[in-house]
Order: C-alpha cells, then structure tokens, then sequence
C-alpha cells in the first residue's frame, strides 16, 4: 500500500513528539516545527510543577529540621537557665551563710577589744567556734574556701589564747618559762618574738593580746575579702 502524501506528512509530524516522548532525551529546542516545538514548551511547565512539588518537600523537610533545631536550642537556653538560677540561689545561700559566720566570730572580736573577763572568754569563744566549724565544714564553706581558711585561722588564735589565759589564771603564771613552749610561739607568732628579741621567757597577758591581734588581722582580711 503506498503513502499518501498527506499521510507521509503527518508521520513527518508526528515522529519529532513521539521520539520525544519515548526517549525523553530530544528537548524542546530541537524541535524544528514551531507547532511542535511550541507544544513541547507550552508541556514544560507541567514537568515544573513536579519539580517545584519535589523542591516543596525539600524545603518542609528542611524547615521542620530547622525547627526541631531551634526547638532543641530553646531547650537547652531553658535547661541553661534554670541551672543558673540555682547556681544563683545555692551562692546566694552560702554567702548569706559566710556572713552569719562572720557576724559571730565578729562578736567575738568586739568582745576581746572592748575588754573581757577569763570567765567571759570562753563561753564567747566557744560559741564563735560552733558557728565557724559549722559553716567551714559545710557546702557554702567549700564555695569560699579562702574565706574559710581564714575564720578557721582566726579561731585558732582565740583558741591558743584562751590556753594560755589558762594558765595564767588557772595555773596562777604570770611568765611562759618553757622554752620549747615558746619557741613554738615565736615560730607561729613573729610579732612576738620581734617583741621580744632573745628573750625566752614569755609575758602571758602581753602574748595573749597580741595573739587577739593576730586573730583580729585575719578576721579583717575575711571582712574585706567577703566584701562586708
């Protein structure tokens, strides 16, 4: 059977799209018919918007990542937050705890310099020493150990000198005569043995209120190092 002219030519016609159309490789500019070529362009947007579909979902699922970041950052700042607030608290705390400590042993130094019996002295001494042990001891003390060691400091002068008082009014000695016991004074207390140059013999009175003014140096350096 032969080919009509009109046939042949709509074969002619037909044969760029369906290649087209098989392979999906010819493009559009290709096409040497302007009807088909215009065909060709006018189905492009159709392939965009699958396209523009896809890239959609891309763009939610980086969204939604994007949030589930920012959610989570959220979730830390919060998490930050609150441990920083009880940080706040717990120093908040410990300091308020450090200055009842040093109100007490503060007591104690007021007493001592505005004068104080033996009788007196130890029952003040000991009540200063239970509220420094106290705190020293505790976990507001760990957070300002330097401050801590120096209370600790300044009790034990007190406490050394309440010894000492002892033995002038227990004992009823007015003079240290031991030479081991003093040199081991003069070793903690150089402002003694400065006084004292080579003498060995010890004034009790005298020794006992420089000991105060040791303690009173130490409790001025916690004052300041405390900010009080």
């Amino acid at each position: 059977m032969r080919l009509t002219i009109a046939a042949i030519i709509c074969i002619a016609f037909a044969l760029p799209a369906w290649a087209e159309n098989v392979s999906g490789s010819v493009s559009c500019a290709n096409i040497k018919d302007k009807v088909k070529r215009l065909e060709c362009y006018d189905s492009q947007p159709k392939k965009g918007v699958k396209k523009g579909n896809k890239q959609g979902a891309i763009d939610d699922e980086q969204r939604a990542a994007a949030q589930l970041v920012t959610q989570e950052q959220d979730k830390l700042k919060i998490e930050a937050d609150k441990a920083s607030a009880k940080a706040e608290q717990e120093l908040a705390k410990a300091e308020a705890a450090a200055r009842d400590a040093l109100k007490s042993i503060r007591r104690l130094q007021s007493k001592v310099q505005t004068g104080i019996s033996y009788r007196d002295y130890s029952p003040a001494l000991a009540d200063a020493k239970l509220e420094v042990s106290m705190f020293v001891e505790s976990s507001s003390g760990k957070k300002f150990p330097e401050f801590a060691s120096l209370l600790s400091r300044a009790i034990g002068h007190y406490d050394v000198a309440n010894n000492l008082w002892k033995i002038k009014f227990v004992e009823r000695y007015a003079w240290l005569t031991d030479k081991e016991v003093t040199r081991s004074l003069m070793a903690i207390y150089p402002e003694i043995a400065a006084s004292k140059e080579e003498r060995v013999n010890l004034h009790i009175e005298e020794t006992v209120m420089r000991i105060w003014g040791a303690a009173s140096k130490d409790i001025d350096q916690a004052t300041k190092l405390l900010g009080s």
